[in-house]
């Protein structure tokens, strides 16, 4: 039987690709990483210097911070006003055991 440090084994291609390919996988994994990164910061300063957006000032950035809760509260919370009419087992199927 031959084993892998036997002067008679040759080819020992899948050893390499087994040991290389978790190397090359971080290499892959860290350099999208980097390029988000980059991509990231490019894009703030780029958008910044041709005034892209609505927040031009300091002040405005931080009256939309405080205006946030206010617009969760409007835009993703339920009121009791306002009811779907949503199909439901248990509005046809109601049984109440004290009667």
């Amino acid at each position: 039987m031959l084993g892998m440090n036997s002067p008679q084994a040759k080819n020992n291609y899948g050893a390499v690709a087994a040991l290389w390919a978790p190397v090359i996988l971080v290499y892959f994994m860290d350099t999208q990483i980097w390029y988000t990164i980059f991509s990231t910061i490019c894009g703030g300063i780029i958008g910044a210097f041709d005034r892209l957006g609505e927040i031009r000032t300091l002040l405005m950035l931080r009256s939309r911070f405080q205006s946030i809760p206010g617009a969760f509260n409007a835009n993703l919370v339920p009121t009791d006003k306002v009811k779907k009419k949503m199909f439901s087992l248990s509005k046809h199927f109601h049984v109440d055991p004290f009667k």
